[in-house]
């Protein structure tokens, strides 16, 4: 079941990686640097997300999956029905922040997998 969570969360963390600047372009933007500058500020939300999960680590997974999910799924919606740049941005940046909270959390759930009692309460 792991395999699959995170096969689908890397999925959706790089689609907006990758698909950012296609999209842009799409929607009138024709300056590479400034589509790259646009994409680096829209994907601060993993680093800035990464921070705050070590204080919501404290959180039960399934949670913390059912936030950081709920968040990515926002942003695609919003990405989805973007007519401008400025929206598209804002639902990458809502994306971005799901996203940077996922990957800590999935490798916290496979490293209680492989060393069960590390996550077991002590007895």
């Amino acid at each position: 079941m792991i395999l699959a969570i995170t096969i689908f969360a890397a999925i959706l963390f790089y689609i907006v990686q990758i698909q950012t600047a296609p999209a842009l372009a799409g929607l009138g933007l024709r300056n590479p640097a400034e589509i790259g500058f646009l994409t680096s500020l829209a994907s601060l939300g993993v680093p800035i997300d990464t921070l705050v999960y070590s204080r919501a680590s404290r959180l039960p997974v399934a949670w913390l999956l059912a936030a950081e999910f709920l968040l990515m799924g926002r942003g695609f919606f919003l990405m989805w029905h973007a007519s401008a740049s400025t929206p598209f941005l804002v639902g990458c940046a809502i994306d971005q922040l799901g996203a940077g909270m996922i990957l800590p959390t999935l490798a916290g759930l496979a490293d209680c997998r492989v060393y069960a009692k590390r996550c077991l309460p002590a007895i």
